[in-house]
């Protein structure tokens, strides 16, 4: 279904090509991926008011659920991926990161949803660490 690529800068790394992700998303099978997904998450995070949203991977149709309830929402996608702007309009609030670092402060982030990052990752356990440094004491992913 999707093809798989590697990334420039990772030494035989398979990435998902994000352009696949997309028209995925952007067909009915993945229009309801994405719709029956986004509801178990507004079960498990009714209410996002005043929070600090990131997503790490391929989140845009999982942040979009969230409009602007939040204080701030962000994507964060790896250099390997390549990089959608997103939102689709106004300014891009997507960062490009490394699998061993993002640029937050500790305990910055409120919520964080990882989607279609893991599977592609060699780095899990330095990605974890950073999630779980910038995972706010009360933070959810």
């Amino acid at each position: 279904m999707f093809k798989f690529r590697t990334g420039a800068n990772h030494k035989n790394r398979m990435w998902l090509d994000i352009a696949e992700l997309r028209t995925f998303y952007n067909k009915p099978l993945g229009n309801m991926a994405s719709h029956i997904i986004g509801q178990h998450i507004r079960e498990a995070w009714p209410d996002l008011s005043g929070m600090t949203l990131l997503g790490v991977g391929f989140p845009a149709p999982y942040l979009d659920l969230f409009g602007h309830e939040t204080r701030h929402m962000f994507a964060a996608m790896p250099t390997a991926e390549n990089v959608l702007h997103w939102p689709k309009e106004g300014p891009g609030r997507t960062v490009v990161i490394n699998e061993d670092g993002l640029p937050l402060a500790d305990l910055s982030i409120d919520r964080i949803i990882l989607i279609h990052y893991v599977e592609n990752s060699e780095a899990i356990r330095p990605l974890f660490r950073e999630i779980w440094r910038v995972l706010s004491t009360s933070g959810k992913l």
